[in-house]
């Protein structure tokens, strides 16, 4: 798995992008099996987390929350983004709010899946301070 970290965009002040591999192949793989069977629309999020909807227009994927097993595999993720906020940002993380948890996306050739670029901040997000993908 590769995390990159982008600024949100617009903002020429921060420009720093970061490509890293944070998880092995195996564990990857180790990771989709850890998700059930129950994949659902992926949806966007319209207000900061307080609501969100299904747009195909700009999301069309399935998605589950990656499972949170004794601290593993969130505590490295979190660790790497932290490490990035800390070498080029020093934003005051608090954590990754509920509604915005780490998940597996399934993307399906044959339904031309995609999630088309869009924008992490701003007036119907105004909390992103840092994208992971």
């Amino acid at each position: 798995m590769t995390v990159i970290a982008v600024p949100p965009l617009g903002n020429p002040t921060y420009d720093a992008v970061v490509s890293d591999t944070v998880y092995s192949a195996v564990e990857c793989d180790a990771i989709i099996l850890s998700v059930s069977d129950r994949w659902e629309a992926a949806t966007v999020t319209t207000d900061g987390g307080r609501g969100s909807i299904y747009d195909p227009e700009i999301r069309s994927v399935s998605s589950q929350v990656i499972p949170f097993d004794d601290q593993w595999p969130w505590m490295r993720l979190l660790e790497f983004i932290a490490q990035v906020n800390d070498d080029f940002h020093r934003y005051s993380l608090w954590g990754i709010p509920t509604h915005d948890r780490p998940s597996v996306l399934r993307y399906d050739a044959r339904s031309a899946d995609h999630f088309r670029p869009h924008q992490d901040a701003g007036p119907t997000s105004s909390t992103r301070r840092l994208t992971y993908v």
